[in-house]
């Protein structure tokens, strides 16, 4: 995460070393560092933490098979998009950790909601409220409604109900202070500190889902370079 308020350390460590070279360097600036900085980050998190490799644990259950795509936003930072199929008898414990809950703690004197005294509870809010909220938009709204489902409804079972209109999966959601928070893991929210999501799909939605990124074109663009400068660079000539 290297644009947020909180945003990761790393990206700050970056910074300063970028600007002992310039002092309007910022990480922004180095596309191949934070890339691979990213790659690195995330590939630790998901082998101990998801896959459990090395000794690691598994936060979501025993992953049998998995895919990975990585994207760029139009803000410049990465993010993935992982599929994960669990072990059915690991799955009915797996999905009540599924979570829109924001952490509040209720004044007992007013009444207002505030900020946990808990210092991880704290933490957790901050993340959520921060990086996990969800704001509609006119491109999520083409058709009048949001096309990922927000505002949801009230759902109190921390077993996610499938809705049979929107043939979505929808998790714990205690009341509607909570409905534009983009589903979570506590554990998982904490430990990567930066926006997640995590839901459970049905098999219609997987299938869809799979054939959009498979057939999902990637970036592609032009380079003009001068005849001198590609000979500087001992670039052969393509223009044949």
């Amino acid at each position: 995460d290297d644009c947020s308020a909180t945003r990761w350390k790393e990206y700050d460590l970056l910074d300063d070393i970028l600007r002992q070279i310039n002092p309007g360097l910022k990480a922004k600036s180095a596309p191949c560092e934070t890339t691979l900085l990213f790659h690195s980050r995330f590939q630790k998190f998901f082998n101990h933490f998801i896959l459990g490799l090395d000794g690691g644990c598994q936060l979501l259950g025993r992953v049998t098979n998995h895919v990975i795509k990585y994207e760029l936003q139009g803000r410049q930072a990465w993010h993935t998009h992982v599929l994960l199929w669990i072990h059915p008898d690991d799955l009915p414990d797996v999905e009540k950790l599924l979570t829109m809950e924001i952490p509040y703690e209720v004044d007992p004197e007013t009444g207002e909601y505030k900020v946990p005294s808990d210092e991880v509870l704290a933490m957790l809010h901050n993340i959520i409220v921060q990086k996990n909220q969800h704001s509609c938009s006119s491109q999520c709204r083409l058709h009048g409604e949001c096309r990922y489902g927000f505002p949801f409804p009230a759902q109190y079972s921390h077993t996610p109900v499938l809705c049979p209109k929107s043939k979505r999966y929808l998790p714990y959601c205690p009341g509607y202070r909570h409905r534009n928070t983009v589903c979570y893991v506590p554990m998982i929210a904490l430990l990567w500190n930066a926006h997640t999501n995590v839901v459970r799909v049905t098999n219609d939605n997987l299938s869809y889902y799979l054939l959009k990124y498979t057939a999902k074109a990637e970036p592609a663009g032009s380079l003009m370079v001068e005849p001198d400068a590609m000979h500087s660079l001992t670039v052969p000539d393509c223009s044949e």
